[in-house]
């Protein structure tokens, strides 16, 4: 790739050889040489006449003031943008700082650092009474500010990924991706972004998306243990692959609860949380009834929870729910609280836990928040207090019928990277 190299130029009697051994070490194809008018006459001059800068394009840029180092910080970033506009990678931009005074050095790495450039030299070796670098003994150090950047960037991510902001996590890794050609980061962000593609699907509940994500891309089992994360990814694959192959199941109910905490407890989207815990109690009436067969099987051949079997309840209930079929389709579809009615007239534990609290205890008051939410058919919030209270009360029916619930939810937890 082509290269551009940023040099001040300093005074002094081993200046001019000092800075033709950093050329000759980066070989670039564009330099700009960033001058006083003093140093131009004195060093830039015996620069140009060595051999060193034959079929090399150069530029000299004169300070305004070398003793400014914010107004050389400017200056320095708009020739970095020059350079870009020559579509110079910023990686690819070398900005050498070894000479001139202190001033321009530090100016010049401030604008490497902003404008995040490939990398910063300095021309150091053996050095004479007078503190400057001996003729011949010239050694190039190089620093990348890219590097330091993409590792704050990759941590970044991390975070964010613990933080289970996954599509967030996505973006940077984008922005992270293309500053270190290594190897070893490289592996680190493919697989960072292979993790946080699953759980963004597992948390919108693409299931099939996230188990392929997880179970066919992750090649890097040290890396995973690395992490601390092996036997979490291990948990959440055998608990996804259950999920996806069965609709009605309970791992779809710790699923659905664990979703419901991370917006209400992470995010603070109160109005999701309680939407998803909604769901969930719907949803756990459906399985209920589920176990008992009272589905009937759609074209696919599956249990469709919008499609209750009325010829299979006893004849004393085939009335009362039939009023509840659609006449577009002729399904029988019933809502939360006709679901767990029938519970109820089946003597089912869970119909008449549910009565109770609803009639009761606070439960009917919490439906009637959620049922008045932005998300629901009104345009209330629904408040931190609130989104708590229905929590608990979805915990306590989860207890009840599910005492066994805790493995699964320890196997549903998603992982948290630790570096």
């Amino acid at each position: 790739m082509p290269k551009a190299m940023i040099i001040t130029v300093g005074t002094g009697e081993t200046v001019a050889h000092g800075i033709s051994s950093a050329i000759k070490h980066q070989n670039p194809n564009y330099i700009i040489f960033v001058v006083t008018e003093e140093s131009k006459r004195k060093t830039l001059s015996r620069i140009l006449q060595g051999g060193i800068m034959q079929g090399k394009t150069y530029k000299e840029f004169v300070l305004k003031d070398e003793n400014d180092v914010e107004e050389i910080r400017f200056e320095t970033q708009s020739l970095i943008e020059s350079l870009i506009r020559r579509r110079y990678e910023s990686r690819d931009i070398v900005i050498d700082y070894t000479s001139g005074t202190k001033a321009m050095s530090a100016g010049v790495v401030l604008a490497g650092l902003d404008k995040k450039a490939g990398s910063l030299v300095y021309v150091s070796g053996k050095r004479d009474d007078n503190g400057r670098v001996i003729s011949g003994t010239e050694k190039v150090i190089s620093s990348e500010p890219n590097r330091i950047y993409a590792e704050g960037l990759f941590r970044k991510a991390v975070d964010l990924f613990n933080l289970c902001q996954f599509d967030g996590c996505l973006e940077i890794l984008v922005k992270s991706k293309d500053l270190i050609a290594d190897s070893e980061f490289q592996n680190k962000i493919s697989l960072l972004e292979v993790l946080a593609s699953a759980y963004s699907a597992w948390d919108k509940f693409d299931l099939d998306k996230a188990f392929s994500k997880i179970n066919d891309n992750l090649p890097d089992e040290e890396l995973l243990a690395q992490w601390g994360i092996k036997s979490r990814i291990k948990a959440n694959k055998e608990f996804l692959y259950k999920e996806k192959e069965n609709f009605f199941c309970e791992e779809r109910i710790v699923d659905l609860l664990e979703n419901a905490r991370r917006r209400g407890d992470l995010e603070k989207k109160c109005d999701d949380a309680v939407a998803r815990l909604y769901r969930l109690m719907e949803y756990i009436a459906q399985f209920k009834i589920a176990q008992k067969g009272l589905y009937l099987q759609d074209a696919s051949g599956s249990f469709n929870a919008d499609n209750l079997a009325i010829d299979k309840l006893p004849a004393n209930l085939k009335d009362k729910y039939l009023k509840y079929k659609d006449p577009k389709d002729n399904k029988v579809k019933l809502g939360l609280y006709q679901n767990y009615d029938l519970l109820f007239d089946l003597q089912e534990d869970l119909g008449k836990f549910f009565k109770e609290n609803y009639e009761k205890g606070n439960l009917k008051k919490l439906l009637s928040l959620r049922n008045n939410s932005i998300l629901a058919h009104g345009f209330n919030s629904v408040s931190e207090k609130t989104y708590k209270q229905m929590l608990e009360e979805v915990e306590k029916i989860i207890n009840r019928m599910f005492p066994e619930i805790e493995t699964l939810l320890k196997k549903a937890k998603f992982p948290e990277i630790k570096l």
